[in-house]
């Protein structure tokens, strides 16, 4: 495991690759939808140039809740990914656990939602 001290001389950054850096303003869109009996909003931001997903938004139940605040670290992570290039579908199949596109978690149901802007 690294330090945090190697972390902070920059080695190991995702910086290095190609961000692709979002104008301050973008078209999003927002959905509701339910995963194990809970409802979740998701905020798709898109790329204003191509119209692919380029960050998510997650939040579910009471602001500021530990899941909450999970989720939106887990869509931090996803939106940095999607930044540098990884593809909505490649991050899904990670994330499914079961292979293929077989939805087994609430991250990659969520992403799966994409397919509605489609």
């Amino acid at each position: 495991m690294k330090s945090v001290e190697s972390a902070r001389k920059g080695r190991g950054r995702l910086s290095d690759a190609a961000r692709h850096r979002l104008p301050n303003r973008r078209p999003s869109d927002s959905l509701v939808f339910e995963f194990g009996g809970a409802e979740y909003l998701m905020t798709l931001g898109f790329d204003p140039e191509t119209s692919d997903v380029r960050e998510v938004f997650l939040n579910v139940g009471k602001t500021g809740s530990a899941l909450d605040n999970l989720l939106a670290d887990v869509a931090l992570v996803v939106s940095v990914a999607l930044q540098h290039g990884v593809s909505l579908d490649a991050l899904r199949l990670s994330m499914a656990r079961a292979g293929g596109f077989d939805v087994k978690c609430l991250t990659s149901t969520s992403l799966g939602q994409n397919r509605r802007f489609s």
